[in-house]
């Protein structure tokens, strides 16, 4: 089983091929309406996931990919490399967490989190170590964002890590421990590269 969020409509394509049970999380509706019409083996839930229950403000960017949690992000990015982006208007949504899924439907051998800025308050909502992590990355605006996801998941028994560049396949043969990783940001060899996901297990 894998959790995925957003549910992009690109993975919930790979997923499917691989055969496995997804459960796709998207707070935006009609991204809901439209995955619900493309697949009809995903379970989705129509939520945002944080750091404990409640309801919070979502930002609706003119682009959904770009819709988020974290006004943080949008001050951050709207004056460089998403300056021709709106986020246009704002509604309540309801935060869940990653452990109420993992009590709800069972723990999943993967995770993937793409959302825009809002990685470590999903994380906190995530107590244990479970199967394979992924989150996307945005430097430089973003580093200390991505470091502190890193020592998040790292506080709670994740131990190896891993990037790609892009959407390129990972750029290290071997896994790293976070100190290790964290000596790449010297050489600029992940801090040239834009943005890419960062991978834990």
């Amino acid at each position: 089983m894998l959790f995925v969020l957003p549910a992009l409509s690109e993975d919930n394509e790979i997923f499917q091929k691989l055969n496995a049970k997804i459960v796709a999380i998207e707070p935006q509706r009609k991204c809901v309406d439209y995955l619900a019409s493309k697949f009809k083996n995903i379970t989705i839930e129509n939520i945002g996931l944080g750091s404990k229950n409640e309801f919070k403000t979502f930002y609706e960017a003119d682009s959904s990919v770009l819709s988020t949690f974290s006004s943080d992000y949008i001050e951050k990015v709207k004056n460089t490399r998403h300056k021709t982006s709106i986020w246009k208007k704002s509604i309540e949504i309801e935060i869940k967490t990653l452990e109420m899924l993992i009590e709800k439907y069972g723990e999943p051998k993967f995770i993937k989190v793409d959302v825009e800025g809002f990685e470590l308050e999903v994380f906190k909502g995530l107590k244990h170590k479970i199967g394979v992590v992924s989150f996307e990355y945005n430097i430089p605006e973003l580093q200390v964002e991505m470091i502190a996801c890193m020592e998040q998941l790292n506080s709670i028994g994740y131990e190896l890590f891993n990037f790609s560049k892009g959407e390129t396949l990972l750029m290290n043969e071997k896994w790293l421990t976070l100190n290790d990783f964290l000596l790449l940001l010297d050489n600029k060899e992940i801090n040239m590269s834009n943005f890419g996901d960062i991978y834990v297990k």
